[in-house]
């Protein structure tokens, strides 16, 4: 099947001006579902629809390093600091 680079190319770009809610598991699933929450009514291939979920990963893999690292250098991601006593100590979230 013939691929419109073109077309795909500012379908992806669109898409990474804006903010991306969704997940990894969700660039697998619902390519549809995330096309209608961009308002993008374009007419895929199966070509194009697997290049596309693979830069919806791509995209969604980035986003979710993020979090993770903003979460880790504000300590809400791994570890806790408890008080008790007086005394201060981190520990690891379970």
């Amino acid at each position: 099947m013939k691929v419109d680079n073109l077309k795909l190319n500012k379908t992806i770009e669109y898409i990474k001006q804006n903010d991306f809610p969704f997940d990894i598991l969700d660039t697998t699933e619902s390519i549809t579902e995330i096309l209608k929450y961009f308002c993008i009514q374009e007419e895929l291939n199966r070509a194009e629809i697997k290049i596309l979920k693979d830069e919806l990963k791509s995209i969604a893999e980035k986003v979710q390093t993020q979090e993770i690292s903003m979460k880790a250098n504000r300590n809400e991601l791994l570890f806790r600091t408890q008080v008790n006593n007086g005394n201060a100590y981190t520990e690891p979230i379970v």
